[in-house]
């Protein structure tokens, strides 16, 4: 289990290094990747390294309210609420619920004339936090997440598509090179460039460190941000989901032989897992729709929080 210790409070820099691409923590800042095939990319840019400091080039959409008001990552996260850590329970009910923030007495959370006030312990900044007083908070609590009203937008790469390449013919995946792996973009371009150094289709176990024969490469069948998914949780919540799941995995050994070809997962309905997209903002006149829409359907969708075993 990997988890997170730290010695001062990390940048926002810091949390992207991993928590970049298609992925919360990009949201945070409006981002949403670059398909990955070239053609679909920015064609005017430099065409210099570090302008891809986290993979591909990406759509700049609307960044999380919390963001643009100035908040970084930990004022929300602290070092016991991060992944691999045992406390998982950040909330927006901590800052916006008046019964929760008065009973947890929180030192960052102070009255004011004008309201509650946070001020974020690791940049010394004040933000007022409105509590939650529309009908709606009262109508929905318990059975609505807030995000399936309040996300702005979200993640859903429909149909992510897993391929094994272990031989060095790759003039036909080559516009995939650059997927946010940088070992599967130097493979290839070694192979590609007659005049380099050549690498063999190899790339770390990111477990052991080992190199293991056969690179990876990514695709997705579409990228979209406007579609927000909501599904049924086993708790009886109403979340945001993305199709996390819809895996197609292929595997072409050095031989050129293909073993097996967009093998699909069999437990369909547990494709779909909830998630909180980071892109927070007023719900609007949508929200309402949304809801609507949802609760119409003649049959609910139901999510697992389980990952399939087969």
């Amino acid at each position: 289990m990997i988890s997170h210790r730290f010695l001062a409070h990390p940048k926002d820099a810091n949390c992207l290094s991993c928590h970049y691409g298609n992925h919360v923590g990009f949201d945070y800042y409006g981002r949403f990747e670059h398909d990955y095939n070239e053609e679909y990319r920015t064609p005017y840019t430099t065409t210099n390294d570090y302008f891809r400091p986290y993979g591909v080039e990406y759509h700049q959409l609307e960044a999380d309210i919390h963001q643009t008001a100035g908040m970084v990552c930990i004022d929300c996260h602290y070092q016991n609420q991060v992944m691999g850590a045992s406390d998982s329970s950040s909330s927006c009910l901590n800052c916006h619920e008046q019964a929760r923030i008065e009973k947890q007495n929180l030192v960052a959370i102070k009255i004011q004339d004008t309201g509650y006030q946070y001020t974020s312990p690791s940049t010394g900044k004040r933000f007022n936090l409105p509590v939650m007083k529309h009908p709606a908070h009262e109508e929905f609590n318990k059975k609505v997440s807030c995000q399936a009203c309040h996300a702005r937008w979200s993640f859903y790469d429909e149909s992510t598509h897993l391929i094994r390449i272990d031989h060095d013919d790759f003039d036909q995946f080559y516009k995939l090179s650059l997927d946010g792996s940088y070992e599967v973009n130097q493979v290839i371009a070694s192979n590609l460039d007659f005049d380099g150094e050549w690498l063999e289709p190899s790339m770390s176990d990111k477990f052991t460190g080992d190199s293991e024969i056969g690179i990876w490469l990514k695709g997705y069948s579409q990228r979209r941000w406007d579609r927000i998914p909501l599904a049924l949780s086993q708790n009886g919540i109403v979340e945001v989901t993305r199709p996390a799941l819809s895996l197609y995995v292929s595997w072409i050994d050095s031989d050129e032989t293909v073993h097996y070809d967009t093998i699909f997962p069999s437990r369909e309905n547990e494709l779909f897992l909830p998630y909180t997209p980071h892109t927070t903002g007023p719900a609007g006149l949508f929200y309402e729709e949304r809801l609507r829409n949802f609760f119409g359907q003649d049959s609910l969708p139901v999510i697992s929080n389980e990952l399939p075993t087969d």
